[in-house]
């Protein structure tokens, strides 16, 4: 059976604030790097990969 695998964001600067961002998108921060690495190291080569277009900057899935 084939699987399926959602990842979301590591932490934000904003989420380690406790703080709404609602529809803003901010930069990970160096927690929510380290949590989009070990991802990507448990990951890597055995999915492919896609995003939202909802930041078009730096995203998980880079770093991932």
């Amino acid at each position: 059976m084939p699987s399926l695998i959602l990842l979301r964001h590591g932490e934000s600067a904003w989420n380690a604030e406790d703080r709404f961002t609602g529809r803003v998108n901010g930069d990970l921060a160096r927690r929510g790097e380290q949590q989009a690495r070990q991802c990507g190291l448990v990951l890597r080569g055995m999915f492919p990969s896609f995003r939202t277009p909802v930041n078009p900057g730096l995203s998980p899935r880079v770093i991932v």
